[in-house]
């Protein structure tokens, strides 16, 4: 189950951990979830009071991470600025700025830890041709990974002597 709620820690206790959900939260697939789990413990209770063994709750499998904004669009955002230096590089230097678009996400990959692109398992996606991995696609970023793009497209530009306004 994905949420865009914010964790809180209450307390660690006995190897234990407390959290507090709040924020957007599905409600009624959490329930399901809690309810899910009750019944997936009452089946393996009775199986083992059957078998005259001890419960072990199995464990849950919880992941954490930061929550990043979607890149923002339309007018004054990160798209417009980032599509904005792309158009400039290109035609300061003759290049498609396709060609531009990717120079910049490569060079972000490399030198700022830009991601790369993954695959539905979250495997790296290679470029076979030069062995080493495709940057990930723009329309998947965050603002944070928006934000690297468009520092690498005003250093690309610096590099390059071009000026931006």
């Amino acid at each position: 189950m994905k949420t865009d709620a914010t964790v809180e820690i209450i307390k660690w206790q006995n190897g234990e951990l407390t959290l507090r959900l709040t924020g957007d939260i599905d409600i009624k697939q959490m329930e399901a979830y809690i309810q899910h789990r009750k019944d997936l413990r009452r089946k393996e209770m009775d199986y083992r009071y059957s078998e005259g063994k001890k419960y072990i709750a199995p464990p849950i499998e919880l992941l954490l991470s930061d929550k990043y904004k979607k890149r923002t669009t339309g007018k004054n955002s990160q798209n417009t600025k980032l599509h904005g230096l792309i158009r400039a590089i290109a035609n300061a230097t003759g290049n498609d700025p396709a060609m531009v678009k990717y120079a910049i996400k490569e060079k972000a990959m490399y030198e700022m830890n830009y991601p790369a692109m993954k695959d539905e398992n979250g495997d790296v996606v290679w470029n076979i041709l030069f062995n080493r991995p495709f940057p990930q696609s723009e329309a998947d970023c965050n603002t944070q990974e928006e934000s690297l793009l468009i520092e690498t497209a005003y250093r690309l530009a610096a590099e390059e002597g071009i000026y931006l306004e």
